[in-house]
């Protein structure tokens, strides 16, 4: 082992200090207010998506053959219409499966999130099962 004087061993002083001059620009935090369709952080979200459309991924007959079972799990960037926008598969399981799980995802219908009584852009997972009966 390596011995180190007792006290103050790294000889620096360990209180955080700021870098460059003056102070922080804009206020901390989030802002209070959004207008309809930006996209707004799940911190301030007063209303989450609700699924109003839901749509079963189909079981590619070939995943069934081999009885592969699982889940994919997608980010789903649901608009201030309610309909999906954006799809990225956060965990997959085979390609055919993931495929299935983007053309359900993209036929679904939420109700959109809201951020007071403003409608509103978010990000949220969402996931399909997919089990063999």
């Amino acid at each position: 082992g390596v011995q180190l004087p007792k006290g103050q061993t790294w000889k620096q002083d360990p209180r955080v200090r700021r870098v460059g001059k003056g102070k922080p620009k804009g206020k901390p935090g989030f802002k209070k207010t959004f207008k309809r369709g930006e996209r707004a952080p799940v911190a301030v979200i007063s209303s989450m998506p609700k699924v109003k459309k839901r749509v079963q991924a189909v079981y590619p007959e070939r995943m069934r053959e081999l009885g592969i079972e699982g889940r994919v799990v997608l980010q789903l960037t649901v608009g201030p219409d309610g309909k999906v926008k954006k799809i990225k598969v956060l965990k997959s399981l085979r390609k055919e499966l993931d495929k299935a799980s983007i053309a359900a995802a993209k036929k679904m219908i939420f109700a959109p999130a809201k951020v007071g009584k403003t409608p509103v852009t978010v990000k949220i997972p969402y996931t399909f099962t997919f089990v063999l009966d």
